[in-house]
């Protein structure tokens, strides 16, 4: 325990920083308990699955016009601070990239559109594209303003949310429900540009644009649509070799996977920035130790939530979704792996490889899992349908993560880095033989749910303790 609080005064700002980004995710996660079963009980089930791929097709747009920008902002923004004439002029040149980006975006769009796609619901996309085109939540983000991100979000989660339930009636509402989606965020994008040029940078007219932003942004940005293959194409897969309803099935599953795996992803922007700054300063000690202080973090909630999710999947979906929608069970069951897959990813690249100025091995190992999903999902997908598509993306989020892991050998000691994670996951899985042991005699309803929930969180923790203990003796013993 002492180590623990140690951790916690050390890095205090850290988690000052986690905390605003956790208030959020927790907001995310209370907000779908509402609005993920309304919606699937309010909207047809068919446009459900199309806007799905309607939104899948759009976003490889979206990841053109935003480049890798998204990860290059932080990381340059993060080497301005205390220069505020600097740091405008990088913040005013990368956004000019983002701007230029997403015009010619959205023309391309818009033909795409007309020549291409039958359906009115994908013009109507072009607000997802301009809500993006003023997005600049990463310079809060290379400045660690992680108050501000958090209130932007908060902000419209909240009004989306009051938007989807006053407004969205009908079963085909679904252009509404869009405008729930974008609108609120067009709104607070615009409140952040009058923020940031009232506190953070003065007014720059950038004339000439830094050519290494833009090798740079593109260097980004090639593992980012690598890895939209495989968390995008494979709704665009499903909607072409099988059924709408299938793909709504297959998105709710993923829309709450998402809920799982979302805090590991936010607590790693939040260190990226300060362990880009460690490297810039070659503070060798400081970078290990916050990788060692995330690596344990990462691991607490990822084992949790995996083995949470295993032993309490089918009494959640059952209490939660319609009874047309049962199957989400078995797409939940099956890209659980995603969790550990996904957190193990972002401790290594975003965290420190891509800080470390090794985006081209990160970007390898996004290709090669993107073209192993690619193939996998073409070859199982019309032979098994969502099942094809489920199996296909834990295959490309392992490869691409033990890719990661090769590459990450070279500049860290993993065992190291690693020692000590074993009894997270031994601790889950005995949480997950109680629960699953359990389950079966449990009504699904709410409070039940939440009970199973408090309880196998609160046994996960207290076997932490035991296990700690135990390993703590026979390594004594072993050193005898």
């Amino acid at each position: 325990m002492k180590k623990y609080l140690n951790y916690l005064l050390t890095f205090k700002d850290v988690f000052k920083n986690f905390s605003y980004t956790l208030i959020y995710q927790i907001l995310a996660l209370i907000l779908p308990i509402v609005t993920v079963p309304y919606i699937t009980r309010i909207l047809n089930q068919e446009l459900i699955g199309l806007n799905s791929v309607v939104q899948a097709n759009c976003s490889y747009f979206e990841l053109i016009g935003m480049l890798g920008i998204t990860l290059l902002g932080p990381r340059e923004i993060a080497k301005c601070l205390g220069d505020k004439d600097k740091l405008s002029n990088t913040f005013f040149s990368i956004y000019k990239i983002q701007f230029i980006s997403h015009a010619f975006v959205i023309i391309l769009y818009v033909l795409y559109v007309l020549i291409f796609f039958k359906y009115k619901l994908a013009l109507f996309y072009i607000i997802y594209l301009l809500a993006y085109m003023f997005d600049i939540s990463w310079l809060f983000i290379g400045l660690e303003d992680f108050k501000s991100v958090t209130i932007r979000n908060v902000f419209i989660r909240i009004v989306g949310f009051i938007l989807l339930i006053t407004c969205v009636k009908r079963d085909n509402d679904i252009y509404v429900y869009v405008l729930t989606l974008y609108i609120p965020q067009i709104i607070m994008n615009v409140y952040m540009w009058y923020f940031a040029l009232k506190k953070c940078v003065n007014f720059k007219i950038i004339k000439t644009i830094d050519k290494l932003y833009i090798t740079e942004a593109i260097s980004l940005l090639l593992p980012q649509i690598a890895s939209s293959i495989y968390t995008l194409l494979d709704k665009t897969v499903l909607g072409i070799f099988s059924t709408y309803t299938q793909t709504a099935i297959y998105t709710q599953g993923q829309v709450l996977l998402q809920l799982f795996y979302a805090i590991v992803p936010s607590f790693c922007k939040v260190m990226s920035p300060r362990i880009s700054n460690c490297i810039k300063r070659n503070s060798q000690e400081e970078v290990y130790r916050y990788m060692k202080m995330s690596c344990h973090v990462i691991c607490f909630i990822s084992f949790l939530f995996f083995w949470g999710l295993l032993a309490c999947a089918k009494l959640f979906v059952t209490w939660y979704l319609p009874e047309n929608y049962i199957q989400v069970t078995d797409v939940l069951m099956l890209c659980s792996p995603i969790i550990l897959m996904v957190s193990g990813a972002n401790l290594i690249s975003i965290e420190f490889l891509i800080p470390l100025g090794q985006q081209r091995k990160y970007t390898n190992s996004i290709v090669i899992a993107a073209g192993l999903n690619l193939m996998l999902n073409l070859t199982l997908t019309p032979m098994f349908g969502l099942y094809g598509v489920c199996i296909a993306s834990v295959m490309a989020e392992s490869v691409g993560f033990g890719i990661q892991l090769l590459y990450a050998r070279h500049y860290i000691r993993l065992e190291e880095l690693f020692s000590g994670t074993t009894t997270y996951f031994i601790s889950g899985l005995t949480m997950f033989i109680i629960l699953k042991s359990i389950s079966p005699f449990i009504e699904a309803s709410f409070f039940n749910i939440v009970g199973l929930a408090l309880f196998g969180a609160s046994l996960y923790i207290i076997f932490i303790f035991i296990f700690k203990k135990i390993f703590n003796i026979f390594l004594n013993k072993s050193h005898i």
